[in-house]
């Protein structure tokens, strides 16, 4: 059998997904998940890695980001192997971006705008730079969501939607076995600090500046209130 191949943006989400593809394919749950993050994996021998996850694109899986404020969540959040949760993110947003592989080349503009209170920064120049430098950027940087023709399209969204994931888990592998997918699930879930059904209710500037940014309705159920266009330039 081929290896199958799953195309990520930044976060823990395509490794979990290689657990349950190699999972489910070779019908054995001898695994171990190395911390907290899905980052590290250990399989008993008897099973072959099957799926690897990689950040290029590919041909075969590639996660497409249909949720881009719930990934936001997920991707600020992690500064190398550990979960923050977003309203202590935003505490020492400075001091922790500049650890984020993903932060670290824009952040100095931030720095800049907050140079009179440096180490510390104005709230309101936060939500300016979401939606100047975050908003749009970040996800239209990631090389997996640009340019590449999936075989297998699987959206961002139906990780947090179990039924929605058999189904996408399903066109990869058509006999899946859903109960053992419940269990993966809800492996993940255990794990995660930030869903769709908690992020609008958390009170951070992350989703205020969302709010404000677009007029839409997400699928999932986010309510995005509408509000008055941003009018730009530097506050």
């Amino acid at each position: 059998m081929n290896r199958r191949t799953i195309s990520f943006a930044g976060g823990s989400h395509g490794n979990f997904l290689c657990l349950v593809v190699n999972t489910l394919i070779n019908k054995d749950r001898s695994y171990k998940v190395l911390g907290k993050a899905f980052d590290e994996i250990s399989y008993s021998k008897k099973i072959p890695n099957e799926c690897i996850a990689i950040h290029e694109g590919c041909e075969d899986i590639g996660i497409i980001i249909d949720n881009e404020i719930l990934w936001l969540h997920q991707y600020l959040c992690r500064v190398s192997d550990k979960n923050y949760h977003i309203l202590d993110f935003e505490k020492n947003f400075i001091s922790f971006a500049l650890k984020h592989p993903g932060l670290k080349y824009v952040i100095d503009d931030f720095i800049q705008i907050n140079r009179k209170k440096y180490p510390n920064y104005d709230k309101n120049k936060l939500k300016w730079f979401y939606k100047n430098k975050i908003f749009g950027k970040i996800k239209s940087a990631e090389p997996s969501q640009n340019h590449y023709s999936y075989k297998h399209e699987f959206p961002f969204s139906a990780f947090y939607n179990f039924e929605k994931l058999v189904y996408y888990v399903k066109q990869i592998i058509p006999n899946s076995d859903v109960d053992v997918l419940k269990t993966l699930y809800d492996e993940l879930h255990t794990n995660l600090i930030h869903t769709d059904k908690n992020i609008d209710k958390i009170g951070s500037i992350l989703v205020e500046s969302w709010q404000e940014y677009t007029v839409d309705t997400f699928d999932n159920g986010i309510k995005i209130k509408t509000s008055n266009k941003d009018k730009g330039g530097r506050v």
